[in-house]
């Protein structure tokens, strides 16, 4: 394979000779493009040296994968950040023709049973091809990505999926099935149990009726498990003249599917996984057929397009400079911004958005009406009155929900005396398909006055808007209307501010709203240069008074050594149940603190000699669910019940300034915070923490630790602490605990037992190690005056 997966990325193999080809201008060394791609795209997991080529494995995200794992998409990053224009971009190239002319066959057939999962399948029929050993250049390029040569056809397949990212396959066509003069291939779902061979193994692998095959039409027989990998069935050999090629585009959920269910991740699944676009696939195969037929002769006899859903616009996102320079925090200027889009060869436009809307609205008078618009299908030839608003303001470089009851909560309201050219009118006609809540925007968000139409506002009490009573765009008097009699508010969309209207390539499925766009910006003018500034303090900080006293409570607790732990959320018991627990003993939220508390107490009493404690005190705040609602809560947990603690918990609500609520239950003591919120005063602000803490963290070892004691005589003028120096002195770093726990004079002497707990960051300890340890403290002792080990 040329990519290995890395959990969620992806990492590729990029030739650097073959990127090099995309340029007239040297490239940097494979160590300077390693550092540019680092700094402004992606993640270089290494460079080897192969042969006279370099290999650069690169990281590339999900959110990439569309356009970037591929030698073009990674050059065209190279020449964004480069500031070097590439060859070409066969992309942008809208006169590539299949062969010498397009044709559509009259021999080959298509047919797509499930649309929905399959985007665009594209095929065409070329005679009289020589299967031969491919060129040099080609095997070496191959060689040098991992990739073993077999023939110049598949050899072209692989070529044209690394360097444009679209996977391609190749049929022998004398293998399928002729009838009435025609081979076909047709896209289903498979069998329950039906199997299949596929190339390059002889096990079988069964399929189910969730997964799409390739198969001949006319005999059904499988010929390729649809965006994974071909089957044996139609594979190519030295004999074969006649060859179907076939690019095509998949649902990614489907083939994702596929893939886990067969255990079987291709390069082809991969990249169709992690989604296409449909356009694509039509320069996937005109590159195919155009290496072919340089590689091996050949007539192209015909194609066949299957396209069900065709997009007519490109996405378009806009952007105004202080957007840009508020979510990136520079000072960056129209300059730079256009220099960086022309850069990445966006198309783009500067526009004020509300005259650009004006402007364009009454040239789609008469334009058919339709229940449901789908703007980026439709071309223009028809609206619905949300589609047409969403249109007009796409065009003005403002993204708006959808639907009309969306973009009502979307937009800002204005009186109908403040109305201006621009603003947008809603209403509930009664006789539609009326929406009483957000559909898409804000979902849950209630209209109860209810919407299912809007038009756009274009002064003098005038409206534009597509209506089903006309079955057309209109322009009408407002007042007259049959569908605004029943107004339900007024909403303005944008103000008339420069936006830059930048139309996205259709391979660019990552560029969705401004803030990807914004971000693309930001990273081309490196953010390295994004300087330091505290942000400014626009209004006061509303305090949560939830949180503060959970933060009152911590502190007083911490303070009079306690430590918090945090135990599951996720209990055996309770009484709200998960529909799909990870767990069998984690299907309930939990109802209680006390449960966990109790269990970190058990926990830590059986380390209590690793912490150097007489005993565990410990706390937990935390959310549980009872009695049909969720709230938070306090709970204390000791090791020991002493009245000291019931002084302590008279301490706590003192400082709460609240009579004491909650009781003890054995070891642990829990009440409800969120009960006793409305008792509590007002806090004024947060408390300020001084910023000079000294901070410090070790790591845990995860290695068991073995326990010592040792008792020694000294003379009564030693004291315990003077004594317990010594054997640490002697003990070495090993020694992670000690203390005294038995003191007895007799005789002017005083005998004292310390106890000591050696633990390795590296390894577990054997007794041989830990008691030369003590042979050393042993020793050590003895030799001191009036010293005796017991």
């Amino acid at each position: 394979m040329f990519l290995i997966s890395n959990g969620l990325n992806i990492i590729m193999k990029v030739s650097y000779n073959l990127l090099q080809t995309y340029f007239d201008t040297k490239l940097p060394s494979p160590e300077e493009v390693e550092e540019k791609l680092t700094f402004h795209s992606f993640e270089i997991e290494g460079v080897e040296r192969v042969d006279d080529d370099f290999i650069i494995d690169i990281d590339v995200l999900p959110n990439r994968a569309h356009d970037s794992l591929s030698h073009l998409g990674i050059a065209k990053e190279l020449s964004v950040i480069l500031d070097v224009p590439i060859k070409s971009d066969i992309f942008r190239n809208k006169t590539k023709k299949i062969g010498k002319e397009l044709t559509e066959s009259k021999r080959l057939v298509l047919n797509i049973e499930d649309k929905a999962n399959v985007r665009r399948h594209i095929v065409a029929l070329i005679t009289n091809v020589k299967i031969k050993e491919s060129p040099k250049w080609l095997r070496t390029y191959l060689e040098a990505l991992g990739q073993r040569s077999i023939n110049n056809v598949v050899d072209a397949t692989n070529y044209v999926m690394l360097s444009i990212g679209q996977p391609t396959h190749a049929f022998d066509a004398d293998k399928l099935e002729e009838k009435d003069g025609t081979v076909g291939i047709d896209i289903r779902h498979a069998k329950r149990g039906e199997k299949i061979t596929l190339l390059g193994g002889e096990d079988e692998y069964e399929l189910d009726e969730d997964m799409l095959v390739l198969s001949d039409i006319h005999n059904c027989k499988a010929l390729d498990v649809a965006g994974v990998k071909g089957g044996v069935v139609a594979e190519l050999d030295n004999d074969t003249t006649s060859i179907v090629v076939s690019a095509a585009n998949f649902d990614q959920t489907n083939i994702r599917k596929t893939s886990q269910k067969l255990k079987l991740r291709t390069d082809a699944s991969t990249r169709f996984e992690n989604g296409l676009s449909p356009e694509i696939a039509y320069y996937g195969l005109t590159e195919l057929v155009t290496l072919i037929q340089e590689l091996a002769g050949g007539v192209v006899e015909g194609y066949v397009d299957v396209y069900p859903k065709k997009t007519t616009m490109q996405y378009k996102i806009g952007i105004s400079l202080d957007e840009v320079n508020k979510l990136l925090g520079t000072n960056i200027n129209n300059k730079e911004v256009e220099d960086i889009l022309k850069r990445f060869k966006f198309s783009y436009e500067k526009v004020k958005p509300l005259d650009k809307v004006l402007t364009l609205a009454p040239t789609f008078k008469g334009v058919p009406y339709i229940a449901v618009g789908e703007i980026r299908y439709d071309n223009c030839k028809r609206f619905s009155c949300s589609s047409l608003i969403n249109y007009l303001f796409v065009q003005g470089g403002v993204a708006l929900p959808s639907i009309s009851i969306d973009q009502y909560i979307y937009g800002t309201p204005v009186k109908r005396e403040d109305l201006e050219p621009g603003d947008v009118i809603f209403s509930n006609t009664k006789n539609g398909n009326v929406r009483y809540e957000s559909v898409n925007y804000l979902k849950g968000t209630k209209v109860p006055e209810g919407v299912d139409h809007c038009g756009l506002y274009v002064g003098e009490g005038r409206v534009i808007h597509a209506t089903r009573y006309s079955g057309e765009v209109v322009e009408e008097e407002l007042v007259s209307s049959n569908q605004f009699k029943n107004v339900v508010g007024y909403r303005r969309m944008t103000d008339n501010n420069e936006h830059y209207v930048v139309e996205i390539p259709f391979e660019r499925l990552d560029l969705r709203i401004k803030e990807d766009l914004i971000e693309e910006v930001g990273r081309v003018y490196g953010y390295s240069n994004v300087g330091e500034e505290i942000p400014k303090k626009d209004k006061e900080t509303r305090v949560n008074k939830r949180y503060y006293y959970a933060e009152r409570i911590r502190d007083f607790l911490t303070k009079e050594g306690f430590t918090e732990v945090y135990t599951y959320s996720l209990r055996d018991k309770g009484e709200l149940e998960l529909e799909n627990p990870f767990a069998s003993d984690k299907n309930f939220v939990r109802s209680t603190l006390q449960e966990g508390v109790e269990e970190s107490i058990i926990l830590n009493e059986k380390n209590i000699s690793v912490l150097g404690v007489s005993d565990i005190k410990i706390f937990e705040i935390g959310n549980v669910f009872k009695e049909g609602k969720e709230y938070m809560s306090v709970c204390l947990g000791v090791s020991k019940q002493e009245e000291e603690y019931d002084y302590l918990v008279k301490s706590l609500f003192d400082e709460l300034k609240i009579s004491t609520v909650g009781q003890w239950n054995k070891r642990t003591y829990e009440f409800n915070l969120d009960n006793i919120l409305d008792l509590l005063s007002e806090p004024e602000g947060y408390d300020v923490r001084p910023d000079n803490i000294s901070l410090s963290y070790k790591p845990f070892s995860l290695f068991p630790v073995v326990l010592r004691d040792i008792a020694v005589w000294v003379p009564e003028d030693i004291s315990g602490d003077d004594a317990l120096s010594m054997v640490l002195k002697e003990a070495g770093e090993l020694l992670i605990q000690s203390s005294i726990f038995d003191e007895y004079k007799k005789d002017n002497r005083v005998s004292y037992a310390f106890k000591l707990v050696f633990q390795s960051q590296k390894k577990t300890l054997s007794d041989e190690e830990v008691n030369k340890i003590m042979k050393k403290i042993t020793n050590f002792l003895n030799n001191q005056t009036d010293f005796k080990v017991r």
